[in-house]
């Protein structure tokens, strides 16, 4: 199929290449421009002193919207990525040194922790089954339809049931709450929200299919690092034919009377296109265009950044799966100071991930490669110095010790920390934020960005500040219904 139109896109992570392959597959001429020298954004990848790290999510959830994705192309997924689904899912350490973990098969959730009842599993069961007849009933009208806000969505959905209403109004922890009694496991499974940068108690009950997701289709892993996610993807643009363009920023953008003319680029060349497509936040595209515009001050709230350690120990921990979360003593404070109060919480929230469980080559022989990251306020709500930093490197590994690493910090033998200025300046990232956009009621029923601009007619957004984006795979998501929302532009 051809198409005489072409696009340009603006940012080379996993949303713009997805857009650039979604494009290209329907005949369209593109070009994309990444200002980094390695694609993928962050999935992007650190090597250094025999470790290997993932700087993104090391995880991935249902993974036949990617393999879709290839499929278009008449080719197969597994010639350019392997996925090894995981037995182990999260982990959680609890401030009293219990621990819980959820499995890939409910019968592990019984047999595999102590703080689990008979009572329990059937409660889980019944949230299972509350969540499975969200999905039924909601999933392909709110996550996999061109809605971008709530008026948009009851407006193609006018039969709206009392249910599906019910799960945008009330929150996804309100809804565990009502089936689980088991304080722990309610706190397990809300912990998803806040490993995306948004709050359990404000993001809609229907993301708890999200939950059921994990369950029914399992969590993957892409053997050798997620970074060859973003290996795979671009193999598969240039196998089609986009044009890629590393180490080469947008640096203007000129515009006429609410249409993109040209962009900029950093090599001093103006490139033209009928359709722009942003994987940069929606604020840090129109500061290129205008910084004053006061329309850029009315954008949601977005999501917190992350203070992040890498470090090689010399040590095996046992007691630690695959990922692994640190909770806080009390969630529901927790939530309260990052989400209402924008406050740095007194007591953390953790995530620890060990690849090298799985890639024994991501650490050295008779070591563990870590990756801990703490979600902080983004530079919009605080600002930091190197001696906070200081004092939150002591903060989180006194904690984790505690709460089972032992000794951790005698054992740390090669160690990089990332702040939120660097996720900042590396990834266009609108304060650092790490997932773009809350997923919060109080901001239009915890619908994010609309994919379309509402200032620019030709310019379309992609990645985790627009709808819907909760995980990696909902980027790959929203990147090509982007690709199919300008087919269906240019063929009219």
């Amino acid at each position: 199929m051809t198409n005489n139109r072409n696009a340009i896109i603006i940012g080379g992570g996993i949303g713009g290449l997805v857009a650039s392959i979604t494009l290209r597959q329907r005949g369209l001429d593109v070009r994309l421009y990444e200002k980094n020298n390695e694609f993928g954004g962050k999935m992007s990848r650190f090597k250094k002193d025999g470790f290997h790290f993932d700087m993104g999510s090391s995880i991935l959830t249902t993974p036949n919207i990617i393999r879709e994705l290839f499929e278009k192309s008449k080719l197969n997924i597994n010639d350019y990525i392997d996925l090894v689904r995981l037995n182990h899912q999260t982990k959680a350490f609890f401030t009293d040194g219990t621990t819980l973990a959820l499995y890939d098969q409910v019968a592990d959730l019984r047999k595999c922790n102590d703080v689990i009842s008979e009572d329990d599993i059937r409660d889980y069961e019944d949230y299972l089954g509350e969540s499975k007849r969200m999905f039924e009933q909601s999933y392909q009208n709110y996550f996999e339809s061109n809605s971008d806000d709530f008026k948009e969505y009851r407006k193609k959905n006018p039969l709206l049931s009392m249910f599906r209403q019910r799960s945008n109004f009330i929150s996804l922890q309100s809804s565990i709450n009502k089936f689980v009694r088991n304080p722990k496991l309610r706190e397990l499974l809300g912990a998803m929200m806040y490993e995306n940068g948004s709050s359990a108690y404000h993001t809609p009950a229907i993301y708890n299919v999200m939950n059921y997701l994990h369950h029914q289709h399992g969590l993957w892993y892409i053997r050798g690092g997620a970074h060859n996610l973003t290996e795979g993807l671009v193999q598969l643009a240039a196998d089609i034919g986009v044009s890629l363009n590393n180490n080469t920023e947008v640096t203007a953008i000129e515009q006429r009377d609410n249409v993109i003319l040209s962009i900029e680029l950093s090599t001093g060349e103006h490139v033209q296109a009928d359709y722009y497509v942003s994987n940069m936040s929606p604020v840090t595209f129109e500061q290129l265009i205008d910084e004053q515009n006061e329309k850029i001050d009315n954008y949601p709230s977005v999501t917190p950044s992350s203070f992040i350690m890498l470090l090689g120990v010399s040590k095996i921990y046992e007691n630690i799966n695959f990922h692994n979360v640190f909770l806080p003593k009390d969630m529901i404070q927790y939530d309260k100071a990052f989400f209402t109060d924008k406050k740095l919480p007194s007591d953390l929230f953790s995530i620890v991930v060990n690849t090298s469980q799985l890639d024994k080559n991501h650490a050295l022989s008779g070591t563990q490669n870590l990756k801990v990251v703490t979600p902080i306020p983004n530079l919009n709500d605080m600002e930091y110095t190197k001696e906070d930093f200081v004092y939150l490197r002591h903060r989180i590994l006194s904690k984790i010790e505690q709460m089972g690493l032992e000794d951790l910090r005698a054992h740390i033998i090669f160690e990089q920390t990332i702040t939120p200025y660097d996720i900042q300046k590396k990834y266009h990232s609108n304060g650092g934020a790490m997932n773009g956009v809350t997923t919060d009621m109080r901001y239009n029923k915890g619908f994010k960005y609309p994919k379309q601009s509402t200032r620019f007619s030709n310019v379309y957004y992609v990645g985790s500040s627009v709808h819907p984006s909760a995980t990696l795979s909902m980027v790959v998501l929203n990147a090509q219904q982007v690709g199919s929302m300008i087919i269906d532009e240019s063929t009219k």
